[in-house]
């Protein structure tokens, strides 16, 4: 795992940490209620959403919520890096696979 991988994402938790209602209700023209009402999914599932961080196109948005939500930021750090290592442990295991059983052909 890189430490900006990483850092990357917390940055992303602190931005969401900063923001607050007036801007969300300004520059999205979400309600209030609908919001608050996602706060309650987020607070829920908070530690298995950190562990998928990792996914293209969701994860920035995850750490974002999980930072305005306010999440608690040690538990929340450390689940996102065991996700981003079990990321790579996986896709190294895929790449072991594939090249132990001659997949690719050179």
């Amino acid at each position: 795992v890189s430490a900006g991988n990483w850092l990357g994402a917390l940055t992303g938790y602190a931005l969401g940490y900063a923001g607050n209602w007036q801007k969300i209700t300004k520059f999205t023209g979400v309600k209030q209620e609908k919001v608050e009402k996602f706060r309650g999914h987020v607070i829920k599932y908070g530690p298995l959403l950190a562990f998928f961080t990792w996914l293209p196109g969701i994860g920035d948005p995850i750490t974002v919520a999980l930072g305005f939500f306010r999440t608690g930021f040690w538990s929340t750090a450390i689940i996102i890096l065991l996700g981003k290592v079990a990321r790579y442990i996986v896709f190294g295991l895929m790449v072991q696979g594939a090249i132990n059983s001659n997949y690719f052909v050179f």
